[in-house]
């Protein structure tokens, strides 16, 4: 889970097996468009949530 960067809600994403790179996702509170940015490390997913 990570923050709309637009509404600071909490955006739920899911991540399928070792899946990594960028995810566009719309917010389901303001529906504006998120850039997510998926990485893997020693303690599993990482996301981060940004503008388009």
């Amino acid at each position: 889970m990570t923050d709309c960067p637009w509404c600071g809600e909490v955006l739920e994403v899911w991540v399928e097996g070792d899946g990594e790179g960028t995810v566009l996702q719309d917010c389901d509170v303001c529906c504006r468009p998120c850039v997510l940015s998926i990485t893997w490390g020693a303690r599993g997913p990482s996301v981060s949530a940004q503008r388009e």
